[in-house]
């Protein structure tokens, strides 16, 4: 219809709308279908069409949109967009549409500036309570106890939000509520309060519409899943299935992607040993190029750890360039991610990373149960040592997460090379953690640095699905272990190489592993090779 517009002189009686509405409702539309550049340049021509001054709700909520989606993309913090959207909003006419707007702006300015986003939420309250709007009054109440979280005690701020959640629950107003409810769920989660922030996510998501992830908001559909993944209801291989979540990330997200899988396959492991060193000796979770070593099974987020990494160190943090964006400002989710690169930096060897992850995490606030975990970790991760390990466990036992506790205990069990009984007695608690858990990787991750250092596990390594396996695929697994490809396994058994793909395809998903390597790993642990 854009296209067509100027070639169609009555196209606004027709079809009952103007240019800018047009522009407006295609930019939604774009964005519902993550196409966010294209979203980028309608509402930038919405805007160019419009005249500020005399629309200023219009504008402001134009601008909003836009600062988000610069965001997403990784082109800039939206600060400009943000200040402008608050110009304008001061020029509106008072109702509820402003409060809601005024409560928007809060939540996409908080990551900018913090104080000035808590002025904004006071403000919106301050508007709502001149309104009889709920819906308006409730998307007030959670931007102010969302924004203003980290100047008011956090159980403060999640009593107000759920005052408001309530209020729309008992209202029937099902938007109001899941935008609370998400809220309520964060604030939960920070907390480390694990199975409630999971019960309040679930809750949100039985109530979005479609199942899909609105462009205004609502609860992410990964976000029920890792609530009960930090309280250990981790399902059948363990942290694999949390690294799920859409198929598509936005601009920023896949970026950050891009830039850590750059800055980890810069080098070799620097000889870290917490998994196997050679094929077919606990291999986990990926294939990996010549002469590198197996990694540890990911932690979350571990694809964007390297990013911020860069950006920590002075490089360019995105698309966009911006520099050092994002690393201290959410630390709920700098932690992780510091975490992360902190072993990367003394995994590749590169010390002037290592100084920056160190000065920015003194940068970081640490106020949660969560926080502290990720914080000892870091500090274990660079300077090393059976103390430093030991706070880092005591950390997560105090947290009760049972997947970072195992990965904790891990860099314990290294850590304690020279106690071999101490080292032992560790393995022993990651790998019953792993079979609770039912982290099949972290199993895996175990038995191998036991085999490097020489003690082994008291629980067995449990490969599911071997009982399955037909003779074929017993034959097929063998000649994998072996190392041959499909080409050859083919070859060897007298199978077109399509068939030979189809047979070690049935394997991995009967062992359930991710890999070739994990699949032998499993026929090693078996004891499949030996005839």
């Amino acid at each position: 219809m854009l296209e067509l517009w100027a070639d169609v002189p009555e196209a606004e009686s027709l079809l009952e709308m103007n240019h800018l509405d047009l522009l407006e409702e295609a930019a939604l539309v774009a964005i519902d279908a993550g196409d966010h550049k294209r979203a980028l340049s309608l509402t930038r021509a919405a805007l160019c069409d419009l005249d500020g001054e005399a629309s200023p709700m219009r504008a402001a909520r134009l601008l909003l949109r836009r600062a988000k989606l610069l965001r997403n993309e990784g082109k800039s913090d939206g600060r400009a967009e943000c200040v402008e959207a608050h110009r304008l909003l001061g020029l509106a006419p008072h109702g509820a549409d402003r409060v809601r707007l005024l409560a928007d702006l809060a939540h996409v300015y908080s990551s900018v500036d913090g104080e000035q986003a808590s002025l904004i939420a006071q403000e919106a309250v301050a508007a709502a309570s001149a309104e009889a709007d709920l819906a308006a009054t409730v998307a007030a109440e959670v931007a102010h106890g969302e924004v203003c979280a980290g100047r008011l005690p956090p159980e403060e701020a999640l009593l107000t939000i759920m005052a408001a959640a309530e209020r729309a629950r008992a209202a029937g107003d099902w938007s109001s509520l899941m935008h609370a409810l998400v809220a309520i769920s964060d604030t939960l989660y920070a907390l480390g309060r694990y199975e409630e922030s999971a019960a309040a996510a679930a809750e949100g998501a039985a109530r979005r519409p479609g199942g899909g992830q609105p462009h205004h908001g609502g609860v992410p559909a990964g976000q029920p899943r890792r609530g009960a993944d930090r309280a250990g209801a981790v399902g059948r291989g363990g942290h694999a299935a949390r690294r799920g979540g859409p198929a598509r990330p936005a601009g920023a997200a896949r970026a950050a992607v891009g830039a850590a899988a750059g800055l980890a396959a810069a080098g070799p492991r620097a000889g870290r040993g917490r998994a196997a060193g050679a094929a077919g000796d606990g291999v986990v979770e990926q294939d990996l190029p010549a002469g590198g070593e197996p990694a540890l099974p990911p932690r979350p987020a571990d694809s964007a750890g390297a990013a911020v990494g860069r950006s920590a160190r002075g490089g360019r943090g995105g698309p966009g360039g911006r520099r050092g964006a994002g690393v201290v400002e959410q630390p709920r989710y700098s932690w992780p991610l510091l975490a992360t690169v902190a072993r990367v930096a003394v995994d590749v060897g590169d010390p002037a990373l290592a100084t920056a992850v160190a000065e920015a995490a003194a940068r970081v606030p640490c106020r949660h149960p969560a926080e502290r975990g990720f914080a000892a970790q870091v500090r274990a991760e660079l300077s090393g040592g059976v103390e430093l390990w030991h706070h880092a466990v005591e950390a997560w036992r105090a947290d009760g997460h049972r997947y970072e506790l195992a990965v904790a205990l891990l860099g314990l069990a290294e850590a304690q090379a020279a106690d071999r009984g101490a080292a032992a007695e560790t393995l022993d608690e990651v790998s019953a953690v792993a079979e609770e858990l039912g982290a099949g990787p972290l199993l895996a991750a175990a038995d191998a640095l036991g085999r490097r250092l020489g003690v082994r596990a008291s629980v067995a390594v449990v490969v599911p699905g071997v009982e399955a396996l037909t003779a074929r695929e017993r034959e097929v697994l063998r000649l994998v272990a072996e190392g041959l490809s499909n080409s050859r396994i083919a070859a060897s058994l007298y199978i077109s190489p399509k068939t030979a793909s189809v047979h070690v395809s049935r394997i991995i998903a009967k062992l359930q592993v991710t890999n070739r390597g994990e699949a032998a790993a499993a026929a090693h642990r078996l004891g499949m090779l030996t005839d």
